[in-house]
């Protein structure tokens, strides 16, 4: 990557990194998933990170893989898996919580973005995880309007239909939401809420369009 902003070039440059592999898992086998690089990609891991990776915990989870860095208030955990629905590989994305001092400078969608490149680059599907957080509870957690930002979407639940604005009637997904300045509004405040979400690594997809926006939004420089 050469054309990156301070952000990437301040903490992603894939330097100082220790993998170990669990006993679950033996060297021949974790060769089938490429190198060291990769995971750390996959993962998105900041500089100086210690990542672990262990079997999967069910039939569908192939790996686990736990990601340790000073600038994580807790272990990030992410699972390589089979989709349930025979749609191929996805990465589950379990947490992704920095220190407060840390926090509001971009390191975070910025380590997603990594992750969401490498996964496309290796022939995922789809990244998952469950966007926490919510308009009326914005503390500690603002996954749900975050990771919507970024194109992670939804199938809008029945509750959430009903309460949409008359204008934004016609929306049954959280891109379309995201894609329009009035339905982010509505979602940042009063609609927003935690909600399971996928984002499709297929090229057209609306969720590229949704993060395409929040690159050119952010300021976000970045080569891959």
């Amino acid at each position: 990557m050469s054309d990156r902003d301070e952000i990437f070039r301040q903490y992603f440059n894939q330097v100082d990194m220790t993998l170990e592999l669990d006993e679950s898992v033996d060297d021949d086998e974790f060769d089938v998933f490429n190198s060291v690089e990769m995971l750390v990609k996959l993962t998105g891991a900041p500089d100086g990170s210690y990542l672990k990776v262990s079997r999967g915990t069910d039939e569908a989870e192939l790996f686990h893989i736990v990601v340790r860095n000073r600038i994580f208030k807790y272990p990030s955990e992410y699972a390589l898996a089979n989709r349930s629905d025979g749609f191929g590989l996805e990465l589950y994305v379990d947490s992704i919580t920095l220190r407060d001092e840390y926090q509001n400078k971009g390191i975070g969608p910025r380590s997603m973005l990594l992750s969401l490149l490498e996964a496309k680059a290796q022939g995922f599907r789809y990244v998952s995880l469950t966007a926490a957080g919510s308009s009326n509870n914005r503390g500690t957690f603002w996954g749900y309007y975050v990771w919507a930002s970024m194109g992670f979407d939804a199938v809008l639940p029945s509750e959430i239909l009903c309460s949409l604005p008359e204008r934004l009637s016609h929306v049954r997904r959280l891109a379309e939401l995201m894609l329009d300045d009035e339905g982010r509004q509505w979602w940042y405040h009063p609609g927003g809420r935690a909600i399971d979400v996928e984002f499709d690594l297929s090229p057209d997809s609306l969720s590229w369009t949704v993060l395409r926006n929040y690159v050119e939004a952010k300021g976000i420089s970045y080569e891959y």
